[in-house]
């Protein structure tokens, strides 16, 4: 070994010797005890999971769920409801109560904050704000003239009216039948509407019904003209904006009943 390494190694055993003289010695003390204690007998929730998952028979599941999705289609309730034998629309108010504020997000000079954009007990009208840009034919699935209609206003798809049956029979053949998406009545739609008869266009209204859904029935022979007089689409107004159709007075639509 060098001699001048020799200092550096007696000073590095001097510093350690002199720092260990200066840690206090450890100290135990019993303290008694505090209260009567018991091992853990809960089971690890992992444990119980995956004792249940082991004992599952995965095949006869997967094949109850694959069952049930094949029969969906005709558990769906069925309804009767009438035909309807004239014109006649009748006018719905889409307001509700806020029974909460609503906040929306608003850019401030530092950052994003949620202010509110509606109060609790405020009532909103989405009209007010927002044009849709489709209407919704409610048909009779069982009446070849009715499907026949339903799906020669769906086929324009610039016009953009969603088909939707409401009878719920035979709702697999009917999906089959059409080239597009079908949608299924649900009740709470048909009583939200008020459409007690077939078949029904429910699109915004305008004039002084424009903020209002029109829901309109059609009588037998069925005609695009009487729909396109009174919905003429969305290309003819702008969204967010009130318009009437072009040619066609403010008020009440021919054979329309408030």
């Amino acid at each position: 070994m060098a001699a001048t390494t020799k200092p550096i190694i007696v000073a590095v055993l001097s510093a350690a010797l002199l720092g260990a003289a200066f840690i206090p010695k450890a100290q135990a003390k019993d303290f008694g005890v505090v209260a009567q204690v018991w091992p853990i007998t809960e089971r690890d929730i992992r444990e119980i999971v995956a004792e249940q998952v082991s004992q599952v028979d995965w095949s006869a599941a997967n094949k109850q769920v694959v069952e049930s999705g094949k029969t969906y289609l005709n558990r769906l309730p069925r309804r009767n409801l009438p035909t309807a034998t004239q014109l006649a629309t009748k006018y719905i108010d889409p307001s509700i109560v806020l029974n909460s504020d609503v906040k929306v997000p608003v850019k401030t000079a530092s950052g994003y904050e949620w202010q509110i954009a509606y109060k609790a007990g405020e009532k909103v009208n989405t009209l007010a704000k927002f044009r849709p840009a489709t209407a919704m034919l409610y048909f009779d699935g069982r009446d070849p003239e009715q499907v026949a209609f339903a799906k020669t206003l769906a086929s324009d798809i610039h016009y953009r009216v969603v088909p939707i049956e409401a009878s719920g029979e035979d709702f697999q053949g009917v999906l089959k039948s059409f080239n597009r998406p079908v949608f299924f009545a649900s009740q709470v739609q048909l009583t939200r509407f008020a459409i007690d008869k077939l078949p029904a266009l429910i699109y915004p209204a305008s004039g002084k019904y424009a903020l209002f859904l029109a829901n309109t029935v059609f009588p037998k022979p069925y005609q695009v003209s009487q729909v396109t007089s009174l919905w003429p689409g969305p290309e003819t107004g702008t969204p967010g904006v009130s318009y009437s159709p072009t040619g066609a007075p403010a008020g009440l639509p021919p054979g329309a009943s408030k």
